[in-house]
């Protein structure tokens, strides 16, 4: 549909979409088996603990942007919620986590706009997002312009900042009613019940999906004044399932202090679902999917994120995961300027140094560096400084020891057969004099 919609005649997935996906549903294959007689699974009288662990611990796609992670996202994140409520859940069935409200902004409005066309032909799947910005029913004013600014969060909106309906581009009409915020489109009549605008509506009925930053999750399973009132959400009191997978946005960002946090709260998110798993005599390992745009040594980083085995993960990316964190375009480069000059000789040898280093690193795709300096007289005077520097056998060659690394550190294409490539790199200032194509390609 989103392709249709767009009109691109003769859609085609990318491969690595494709692959994702696939992959995402080999490893619930099981546990999506199990859902579709899970209405006849009399687990009140079962004595054994059924198993339903995933293939994978976890699936992740390593894309650059705007190559379609959010087209594999929505897809795995509604046939998991269909999945679930042809199963009679309840509760939550994906929990969508970003690392800030920012990035839930186009997912949250596309989610909408694909959600209205399902809704429309029959297919009705709930959504709710959790973040500072959410508010109970009587923390929202009445006064129509407020509210306006409150829906622009889930619905685009005209020159005079009015919503409009994701599928007619017609405006919509709007009031508060009970807990939710009951949404009609003026043109076509059909509503926006699927959507859980308030705090309290996701309390009260838990959306299939549920879009949620750290710090909302953290609240929700910990704060001990709010812990009680999101119970359904996760499957108790009185919801019936629990959450089948948990997908991470973006999860790159969780790193130092804030990875750490991220981390024992997904543990702790595991294992509550875990428990309430029990109640329905099931070991369930909840499946996760992250989809990130640069994600250095992935394995690695995920394995520790989710405290899991690496071999436990599958990843699928468009190029090796090993240089998909390295920019598409090349290297930016601030260097420093003295301020004194006679305490400035080893900072100035270290601004000549570390270009090459740079350039003998990098694969030839991306030997592209923009070097920031403080004024034209300084940027040519490396240009000549980097430039002898490199030329000289006693210089770069014989302090990096470049020739016996090759491979281990440095590209072939830097010294081939062991001999020193001294036009490796071509440097220049950026100025009128400059070549045209080079000037554009910057």
């Amino acid at each position: 549909y989103n392709r249709l919609s767009q009109r691109i005649k003769d859609p085609k997935p990318y491969e690595h979409q494709a692959r994702t996906i696939i992959w995402a549903l080999y490893a619930l294959d099981q546990i999506r088996r199990f859902l579709t007689s899970f209405k006849q699974y009399n687990y009140q009288n079962v004595s054994n603990i059924i198993s339903l662990k995933p293939r994978r611990d976890a699936v992740a796609l390593l894309a650059p942007t705007a190559t379609g992670k959010t087209e594999v996202l929505e897809t795995i994140a509604f046939q998991l919620a269909i999945d679930g409520v042809r199963a009679g859940f309840t509760s939550t069935k994906v929990i969508m986590i970003y690392p800030m409200k920012e990035f839930m902004k186009d997912h949250i409005k596309r989610f909408i706009r694909d959600l209205t066309y399902l809704y429309i032909n029959n297919q009705k799947l709930s959504i709710g997002l959790l973040n500072e910005d959410i508010k109970d029913p009587n923390e929202l004013s009445i006064d129509s312009r407020n509210l306006e600014n409150y829906l622009s969060t889930f619905f685009e909106t005209d020159q005079n900042g009015k919503p409009l309906c994701p599928i007619h581009a017609t405006p919509l009409s709007y009031r508060v009613i009970g807990n939710n915020i009951n949404v009609t489109c003026s043109g076509y009549q059909h509503e926006f019940d699927f959507i859980k605008f308030t705090r309290d509506a996701i309390r009260s009925e838990p959306p299939d999906i549920l879009l949620i930053t750290p710090d909302m999750l953290n609240i929700i399973m910990r704060n001990t004044s709010t812990k009680s009132d999101y119970k359904n959400v996760f499957g108790f009191e009185d919801s019936f399932g629990f959450p089948l997978a948990i997908i991470l946005d973006e999860p790159h960002i969780y790193s130092s202090i804030f990875g750490t946090n991220v981390s024992l709260l997904l543990r702790d998110l595991r294992e509550l679902i875990r428990q309430v798993a029990q109640r329905y005599k099931l070991h369930y390992e909840p499946f996760i999917l992250a989809t990130s745009a640069t994600l250095p040594n992935p394995h690695t980083f995920l394995a520790k994120l989710l405290v899991t085995d690496p071999s436990s993960i599958e990843i699928i990316a468009p190029v090796s995961p090993d240089t998909q964190f390295m920019s598409n375009k090349g290297v930016l480069a601030l260097l420093p300027t003295p301020r004194q000059q006679k305490s400035g000789w080893g900072i100035q040898n270290a601004r000549i140094e570390i270009i090459p280093l740079l350039a003998s690193i990098l694969p030839p795709n991306k030997r592209r560096i923009l070097v920031f300096v403080d004024s034209t007289e300084l940027a040519e005077r490396l240009v000549y400084q980097i430039t002898d520097y490199i030329s000289r056998e006693s210089g770069f060659w014989e302090e990096y020891a470049v020739c016996k690394k090759i491979s281990s550190i440095y590209q072939p294409d830097v010294c081939p057969n062991g001999v020193p490539n001294k036009a490796f790199i071509s440097i220049e200032p950026l100025s009128a004099r400059m070549n045209d194509k080079v000037r554009r390609e910057i």
